[in-house]
């Protein structure tokens, strides 16, 4: 099973992908481009989830962002058919892998298919991916069969659009590690607001309460020490002096 080489590409792709273009065959695969349609699942800052829905990329260069933890669909911009005597294989770009794109989605297409790639792919980067339309961000390979398959795929052209049944097994928030990260940071950022507050409540509790409710106490404990039981000042009385019980003058003897 020979996979095809560039100069087989060159020969055979104009009658098998729309709007070939030479210039996007990479060694011995054909460069894919982002198509007219995108669908990525919303994170904790869309407003409203559940009306989260297709983005139509109309227009040149219109862009999309692939969030952290975030699962995705997009459709190629070329229609693409594989003929009866191959089997083709499809991947992502290395420049996207390592940021963290994984392709999700199937890994080859069938003898016989005809239309636009379907890509469902998950974000497990630590960064927003940032794409446009007509970035060429897909690769597919074209192999050889040993014959003509008869078990061939027989259907019409495929994916004009995204249809609503792919939407329906992924649309919700997904409650991704970098969303739970985000929480806990806004759950720390909350915790510290919240010491600041107090310290600054003690603070002014220490410069403004405190002062009035300790010279409270001191009045308290003065009017208590001026009570009439307390002991009365003993240098205050004079000594009484001391007087003979008779008033007789001494015997003598």
């Amino acid at each position: 099973m020979p996979f095809w080489s560039g100069e087989t590409l060159t020969k055979r792709l104009p009658g098998l992908i729309s709007g070939f273009n030479p210039d996007q065959i990479d060694c011995s695969a054909y460069q894919l481009r982002v198509g007219h349609q995108a669908y990525i699942t919303p994170n904790h800052e869309v407003q409203n989830p559940s009306s989260h829905t297709v983005i139509n990329l109309e227009g040149t260069n219109k862009a999309i962002t692939i969030p952290p933890g975030q699962f995705g669909f997009l459709l190629t911009e070329e229609v693409v058919k594989v003929p009866e005597d191959a089997i083709a294989f499809i991947s992502m770009k290395a420049s996207y892998k390592f940021q963290g794109l994984i392709n999700v989605s199937g890994f080859h297409v069938d003898s016989g298919f005809h239309g636009r790639l379907l890509f469902s792919f998950f974000n497990a980067g630590p960064k927003t991916i940032h794409m446009s339309r007509n970035d060429e961000v897909f690769l597919i390979w074209y192999a050889s069969l040993d014959t003509d398959t008869t078990m061939a795929r027989d259907k019409g052209e495929e994916n004009k659009n995204i249809s609503n049944n792919v939407l329906n097994g992924i649309s919700g928030q997904i409650q991704s590690h970098h969303k739970l990260s985000d929480k806990l940071d806004a759950l720390e950022e909350s915790f510290r607001s919240l010491k600041i507050a107090s310290a600054i409540v003690g603070t002014l509790f220490a410069l403004l309460v405190a002062p009035i409710l300790v010279e409270s106490y001191k009045g308290w404990f003065s009017t208590n020490d001026q009570s009439p039981h307390a002991p009365q000042d003993q240098a205050a009385i004079p000594p009484t002096p001391l007087a003979n019980p008779k008033n007789t003058a001494p015997t003598k003897q």
